[in-house]
């Protein structure tokens, strides 16, 4: 949910929730104020009939007509006065209706009576609901402005956010391009900016600075390797070494050989995490998974592998073509390097992903481990222990899920969109 939406919902609910308990309130007062007004008239009434009783001596006619009734009845008991509310009869209505009825006692010529005097509270009901009708219909008119005028200037006020959050979703670390903010005239806003330049200005130069530093490396540390490597494999070879330091100077070479594929491994993974491979186009994988097991021929037939190739469907993602290339030469690598003598290599595909399984041996680490850098099912093998590393980096930068998992003797990668 949008934060315009949240705020207006928010202020919607709190402006509601206001309203109505004001206007319990009122409704409340004002209820209170016209029972306290009808049975102040009834103690008026009490009054002028007690005056008209003192300066006629005699008692006022009763009524049981019209909208008050007064009724005199004699009696030998003390009357407590009290008032109640009841329902009586409403000659001028027809029909019964609530009333607030008041009691006390009357003394007239040596006879005490009981002095009934009611009011029908049906009026004061009648206004109570409409105001109360008139007031809710306000308020509901007066809520759904307020909730329009709020949305509207809230929406105006938000505007440079969501102008400035435009700007960086926009934003791409391999245009190598500064982006200029808007300075709005909300000083929140024009701080956020402000922040924000810096941040994307110092983010630009750590990128460039590191993709010189990968560039530099790859040609500064290859070529010194390359000369070692090449100066080892003429020692080795060499009529004059002696035939006890052969084995020391192949070990130097396989060591060299090792460490330059490590430095290689390293580049790529950087190179990866920067993003620096911007092409993309729709990769089949069924061709480069075919291209990349009729490489691996010799080795598969070296081993005596059985290969089950099943692509009923095309796999295809957008995506950079080398890095595709090395993803599938990774996984089918895997597959043939950590088989068994006389072992198999099945490989499925569909349209949502591929899964590719080799028998072997079981791995010396935890699964769970053997995707981050420098894991190797086997310690002590030959290898960097960034194959998967690279492909984990590898799917993760084109939104693809990789899986890996130890199934009945078989190892199984999976990789899906």
């Amino acid at each position: 949910m949008k934060l315009l939406a949240k705020t207006s919902i928010i202020n919607f609910l709190i402006i509601a929730i206001l309203l109505i308990a004001g206007g319990f309130f009122v409704f409340s007062q004002l209820r209170a104020f016209i029972d306290e007004e009808v049975t102040e008239n009834l103690y008026n009434q009490k009054t002028r009939i007690e005056q008209f009783v003192a300066d006629s001596v005699r008692l006022p006619h009763q009524t049981m007509q019209g909208a008050d009734i007064i009724l005199f009845q004699p009696t030998n008991n003390s009357v407590l006065e009290s008032v109640i509310d009841t329902t009586l009869y409403n000659s001028l209505e027809e029909e019964t209706q609530p009333y607030r009825m008041l009691r006390f006692q009357l003394n007239f010529s040596n006879q005490s009576y009981s002095v009934v005097v009611a009011k029908p509270v049906m009026e004061s009901d009648d206004l109570v609901e409409t105001l109360t009708t008139t007031l809710g219909i306000t308020g509901a008119v007066l809520l759904a402005l307020l909730l329009i005028t709020t949305w509207l200037v809230s929406r105006r006020l938000w505007k440079p956010f969501y102008t400035t959050l435009s700007a960086v979703q926009q934003f791409q670390i391999r245009g190598n391009k500064s982006v200029l903010l808007e300075k709005p005239s909300t000083r929140e806003f024009r701080m956020l900016n402000q922040e924000l330049e810096k941040l994307m200005s110092r983010i630009l130069d750590d990128y460039r600075n590191l993709k010189e530093f990968t560039e530099n490396a790859s040609h500064e540390i290859q070529t010194p390797l390359a000369i070692i490597r090449t100066r080892l494999e003429q020692w080795v070879q060499s009529e004059h070494l002696p035939h006890d330091d052969q084995d020391h100077w192949r070990d130097i070479s396989e060591a060299t050989n090792r460490l330059s594929r490590l430095n290689s491994s390293l580049l790529l993974l950087a190179k990866i995490e920067n993003r620096q491979f911007v092409d993309s186009e729709d990769v089949p994988f069924q061709e480069l998974i075919e291209n990349q097991l009729h490489q691996t021929e010799e080795m598969i037939s070296h081993r005596h592998l059985i290969v089950e190739l099943d692509c009923t469907e095309e796999f295809s993602v957008a995506m950079n073509r080398h890095l595709a290339t090395i993803l599938v030469s990774n996984l089918i690598g895997n597959a043939v390097r950590h088989n068994v003598e006389h072992g198999t290599i099945k490989v499925s595909c569909t349209s949502k992903g591929i899964t590719i399984a080799n028998t072997g041996e079981p791995p010396l680490v935890p699964v769970e481990k053997l995707m981050q850098r420098f894991q190797k099912s086997d310690p002590a093998a030959d290898s960097t222990g960034l194959g998967l590393a690279i492909s984990r980096q590898i799917c993760d930068t084109y939104m693809i899920a990789i899986d890996y998992r130890f199934e009945n003797g078989l190892h199984i990668i999976e990789i899906r969109k």
